[in-house]
């Protein structure tokens, strides 16, 4: 039996525009510490050899410091690992895996598939036969072209490692690089091929019904819409071609998105339960859509919640396409608000607003919000 573990889609070096400013840091080296925890699950599970199906970098160009701690990391591996460049950090002339500092410090255990060239384990009895992406704009299908390379008696486990789009999940009519279920399928079920190691989709996913090829998922996960992530797959290929998988979790980062219909103060109590039942906030982006109606009392109290929950999360953010609140003046006044002087006269006059025109109405709400949140700013 050979173990393999197979990843995809490290992206080491990404970065988020919503995370708020002190998480960018973390972000970046849980990014690193996940290759850490694969390498620590390569050695607890006993695999054998380690695939990395594409974008193991975010991007052929990374600042040094950056690079050298990410081949820190690679160096906890004791098993080969064989790095397969994808559409993120293809090999063409300016990749990241021919440039000085990545092989004056790339680990010896780390085998980079700069072409096709089939790679030979002999004391595994393995072959693999990698598809990297020779550029970021490719014209072909790489994974299957792959497969016509393999050769039936060139070891007992044969494995093709590729990245990219297939079809059947991607439907794309003008992508000449999309991987054609139709034409790869054929190599797994007559066993030409054992298993297809994929990368590209963050989501683990299987690809077909053979039960042979498989999206791994990204190791941390970096959206919203992303299924299953954070993990690696085990995967045993067994002397009679079967194929079995297990999973193991590399990271507890999460993307979650939480919705809030508001009905009056009880509704923005709930939602502050529900904020305080959130574990681990530092390792926990938010998106929140907020629907309903709320007098601008409870609205402001409102605001003053998320403002106080945004600095606790990794990020924080309102999905404005979702969300669609309606702000009542309710009984407000400048004794209410605690308003005196100019600021007292200017809440008058935007109170008499808020009986305009709804477009008119909505943005003397708006400001009056905003006059509550400077004063209270500035007392």
């Amino acid at each position: 039996m050979l173990r393999l573990l197979h990843t995809s889609d490290w992206q080491l070096g990404m970065t988020r525009h919503f995370l708020n400013s002190d998480a960018h840091p973390r972000f970046d080296q849980e990014r690193i510490d996940a290759v850490t925890r694969i390498a620590s699950i390569a050695d607890n599970e006993h695999c054998d050899l380690v695939v990395v199906a594409g974008d193991v970098f975010e991007s052929n160009y990374l600042d040094r410091q950056y690079l050298l701690r990410c081949l820190e990391a690679l160096r906890s591996f004791h098993v080969p690992v064989v790095l397969v460049p994808g559409n993120h950090d293809p090999s063409d002339p300016a990749s990241i895996y021919t440039s000085r500092q990545f092989r004056s410090a790339c680990p010896p255990q780390i085998v980079v598939a700069h072409d096709t060239t089939p790679l030979q384990f002999p004391d595994l009895e393995c072959v693999i036969y990698p598809a990297p992406w020779p550029s970021k704009r490719v014209t072909m299908d790489l994974v299957t072209q792959a497969c016509t390379a393999v050769r039936p008696d060139s070891a007992r486990y044969r494995v093709v490692v590729g990245h990219g789009a297939v079809d059947t999940i991607v439907p794309s009519f003008d992508n000449p690089a999309a991987i054609l279920l139709s034409d790869l399928e054929p190599y797994l079920t007559s066993s030409i091929v054992h298993y297809v190691a994929l990368g590209d989709r963050h989501s683990r996913t299987e690809v077909g019904e053979t039960g042979r090829c498989w999206y791994s998922g990204t190791p941390v996960v970096t959206d919203f819409d992303e299924t299953e992530p954070n993990s690696v797959l085990l995967v045993d290929l067994a002397d009679d071609a079967t194929v079995s998988l297990q999973t193991r979790e590399t990271s507890q980062w999460r993307f979650i998105d939480l919705a809030a219909d508001f009905i009056g103060r009880v509704s923005v109590d709930q939602l502050r339960e529900r904020l305080d039942a959130i574990a681990h906030k530092h390792t926990v982006v938010l998106r929140l859509s907020l629907t309903g109606t709320l007098e601008l009392m409870d609205y402001l109290q409102l605001e003053q919640i998320l403002e106080d929950y945004h600095a606790l999360f990794a990020g924080f953010t309102r999905w404005e396409r979702r969300s669609d609140l309606t702000i009542l003046p309710g009984e407000i006044s400048s004794e209410t608000l605690d308003l005196h002087g100019y600021a007292a006269q200017a809440l008058n006059a935007l109170i008499a607003e808020s009986s305009s025109p709804a477009e008119e109405a909505s943005a003397a709400l708006d400001a009056v919000a905003l006059l509550y949140h400077l004063h209270g700013q500035l007392s």
